[in-house]
């Protein structure tokens, strides 16, 4: 039977100038709230102000934090600070910041229109630390809830994301029909953090949030504690749209409790996004659709330009050189035709597409790590296989020393390494390393710029905070006594020769296991050594092989490496701070894997209190 769906007390108090937010409690897992009173006056005038792009009056600019709706006055704060919106003007500087304050006050003011901050059954509860108005933001687009339960959550507890609107037999059935993608998505976090090693910011919003539900939350839940904070990574492969994340239990098969709905928005041109919105919400998605078009302006005012006058000075350069009649036209059409050119520029693309795809694939294997079945070589003879070798260059560091203190070989941690190889690589690999040394250290020290044995460590940094993206840096312990000399600030080159282990992300609530760590890093030298040992795996012969290989490459193959190089530029371009989609942050989006991060929570530290 449904539960009391009368607001607590705490949502009265609210500032009038925000809709109210409803709680809904019901165990029905299907259920979608639905349009509740009319829009007040002020509220329809504070939507207009966004929708028209003018500052609201009276709008304060806080930190960056989640937004909690559960406070009894208006939230002031919102996932960045927020920026004064001014005039049109004629700079491009201004007009980005003028759309990215637009869709700050669009989601300040109306994201209140979606309701209710949290949803409940009869043994679980989810609260929403997000804004309910998500924006997009490339592969770093999160959403932070907290769970709630009468018992324990299920060792097997999964989170997914799922559309509205779309849920059912019939509702997939629809929604195969249009097009959208009805199968959920998995968002459970992989990395498991302490309150410590979050932004101290959000835990602490998130701590006021949980403790007003937990002394706010009515009777029929307030046998309910807190289990777990949960930041989820909202993929890529998300569309926009109204969302709600699911708990469940047997591989997804039975669900828990829904939490309440989200809008996910960026700046796309689909129509089809409004599926699972309200009239209620209506006045919401006319603001997104306005700053939508303000990102497509911009976008256009930018490139067409650029666009055009590259067009026009390669039309005046041909026209200058052959100008053809129109019999000499209609013969070069058929002669094309008839060559077959277009069959061999078809498979030169095809060629583009499956290199594309290659470079934003995983190179960790997926066997299971074994420490006592570890080979004592590894690879042929010949030398390495491909992708080996793989190059790269960093700077040096500082770091805390502690890998010098353990294992007692020297260690540089490296910053500024290309960012798909930091993706595209995790875990341990062997290979060369050389050193640069600034010119003043240099004069003042004899260290070797030959290529040194070194073992490669490729994962997150155990003592950086955790986010919804696991980054992971890397760090090479060089085979080579420097005799004391500090290596800060200096430059390494270090080629990748082949892979030698997985690493296990660290658990931060157990002390590390030393002894075994010294037993696969004295292992992962020696197999380190006597893999390059072999005359075809010196530093010199790879290189050499490598520049071979280089010079004798055909025109099919120079133009896939030369369109590749020139797509990663571009690739590296960050329109997703617009809230613009791409196809290569979608393809580095499938390298990060699910993320995301859950914090266990002491239900004993929260107590309810009348």
């Amino acid at each position: 039977m449904p539960l009391s769906k009368r607001p607590p007390p705490y949502v009265e108090a609210e500032d009038s100038r925000r809709p109210p937010l409803r709680p809904s409690q019901t165990e029905d897992l299907n259920h979608h709230s639905l349009p509740g009173d009319e829009i007040s006056v002020d509220e329809q005038a504070a939507v207009l102000q966004a929708m028209s792009l003018e500052s609201p009056p009276g709008l304060v600019q806080s930190p960056s934090s989640y937004s909690t709706e559960l406070s009894p006055v208006s939230p002031t704060v919102v996932s960045a600070p927020t920026t004064t919106l001014t005039s049109p003007s004629p700079t491009s500087s201004a007009t980005p910041l003028k759309f990215k304050s637009a869709l700050q006050d669009i989601r300040h003011f109306a994201g209140g229109l979606i309701a209710h901050p949290y949803e409940s059954t009869k043994h679980y509860s989810i609260l929403r630390h997000s804004h309910g108005l998500v924006y997009y933001s490339g592969s770093t687009t999160n959403l932070a809830i907290t769970i709630f339960s009468d018992r324990e959550l299920p060792s097997d507890r999964t989170l997914w994301l799922q559309r509205k609107g779309f849920s059912g037999k019939t509702g997939l059935k629809i929604g195969g029909l249009l097009g959208a993608r009805s199968t959920w998505i998995d968002v459970t976090p992989t990395v498991k953090a302490t309150p410590e090693q979050l932004n101290p910011t959000d835990e602490r919003a998130w701590q006021r949030d949980i403790k007003k539900f937990v002394k706010k939350a009515p009777k029929e839940i307030r046998s309910h504690r807190v289990r777990e904070t949960d930041v989820l990574r909202v993929p890529c492969e998300a569309d926009d749209g109204y969302l709600r994340v699911v708990l469940c239990t047997a591989e997804g098969k039975k669900v828990l409790c829904g939490s309440p709905i989200f809008r996910l928005a960026s700046s796309s041109t689909e129509f089809s996004t409004l599926r699972g919105a309200s009239i209620k919400t209506m006045p919401l998605e006319m603001g997104i659709k306005i700053g939508q078009m303000i990102g497509s302006n911009i976008m256009s005012a930018t490139l067409t330009p650029l666009a055009d006058q590259a067009k026009s000075t390669v039309t005046n350069q041909v026209s200058q050189i052959y100008k053809p009649g129109f019999a000499a036209q209609e013969a070069a059409t058929l002669a094309y035709d008839s060559s077959g050119v277009s069959d061999k520029i078809e498979n030169v693309n095809q060629q583009y597409d499956s290199a594309r795809e290659n470079s934003y694939s995983s190179m960790q294997p997926t066997t299971t790590y074994d420490a006592l079945q570890r080979p004592d070589i590894v690879g042929p003879e010949s030398g390495p296989v491909a992708p080996f070798p793989v190059r790269f260059h960093g700077k040096v560091v500082p770091g805390t020393g502690r890998s010098r203190a353990m294992l007692n070989i020297p260690t540089a941690n490296l910053s500024g390494v290309p960012e798909d190889i930091l993706a595209r690589y995790k875990g341990v690999f062997f290979g060369w390393a050389a050193v640069s040394l600034p010119k003043k250290l240099a004069t003042e020290t004899d260290v070797s710029s030959d290529w040194l044995k070194a073992v490669v460590f490729m994962s997150p940094d155990p003592d950086r905070r955790r986010t919804v993206v696991h980054k992971n840096t890397a760090r090479v312990y060089f085979l080579h006594d420097f005799r004391g000399t500090q290596l800060v600030e200096a430059k390494v080159s270090v080629m990748l020769m082949g892979y030698l282990r997985a690493l296990q992300d660290p658990n931060p609530y157990e002390e590390p296991d030393v002894e075994s760590m010294q037993f696969d890093t004295y292992k992962d030298i020696a197999i380190t050594t006597a893999s390059l040992n072999r005359p075809a795996w010196a530093a010199e012969a790879t290189l050499d092989r490598v520049k071979s290989a280089a010079s004798s490459r055909n025109m099919s193959e120079r133009y896939v490496d030369f369109r590749q190089t020139t797509q990663r530029q571009m690739d590296r371009v960050p329109v997703n701070r617009l809230g613009i989609r791409t196809e290569g942050a979608a393809l580095r989006d499938k390298l990060i894997g699910v993320g995301g991060v859950w914090v266990p929570r002491d239900g004993l530290a929260y107590s309810y209190t009348a």
